[in-house]
């Protein structure tokens, strides 16, 4: 500050160092980008973790089922784990004891304990339920406010970058 007389008045000169709010204008226009793709990164990460629970929870017989479980990520803040196989909720659920009823053809053909067994129907005792996506979610949801604490703080990382020397976010 320096002052300049002029008769009987004073004047008064003020600089401001504008930096650090040029700065702060910076990082509040690139905050919601930054936070955004952090929360995109830990919404993909973290189906992705499901994805993996999903397929070592899976029984396999043929591995279909299993290699059809996938991730789908619709949007920055959705995604979809899941399977387009039609047997799939057998599995995760079971089924109830119900009859087999031959359609395409006049009888069904299975090979039983003495050998091939031809039937117009027979009684399937049902199956036991194999879960293997609920606990896969249950899994993910149990670790999703570790995923999204570490996103927000990358992104608090990536921010203070963008500060003068010296500043922080409180």
């Amino acid at each position: 500050m320096r002052d300049a007389s002029r008769s009987s008045q004073r004047l008064v000169f003020i600089e401001l160092d504008t930096a650090g709010i040029d700065a702060m204008a910076k990082l509040l226009k690139e905050a919601p980008a930054i936070m955004q793709e952090e929360l995109s990164k830990a919404v993909t990460a973290l189906a992705l973790f499901i994805e993996g629970e999903a397929k070592h929870n899976c029984p396999v017989d043929t591995g279909n089922l299993r290699a059809s479980i996938h991730t789908v990520v619709e949007s920055l803040f959705e995604a979809y784990v899941g399977t387009n196989t039609q047997y799939a909720p057998d599995v995760e659920y079971g089924t109830d004891p119900h009859v087999i009823t031959a359609r395409n053809a006049k009888a069904l053909h299975f090979f039983g304990k003495n050998g091939p067994v031809f039937a117009r129907s027979v009684k399937h005792p049902g199956t036991t339920a194999q879960p293997y996506l609920e606990p896969a979610y249950e899994a993910g949801r149990k670790r999703s406010k570790r995923v999204f604490d570490a996103a927000m703080q990358r992104a608090m990382k990536r921010l203070e970058r963008m500060l003068p020397a010296g500043e922080v976010l409180a």
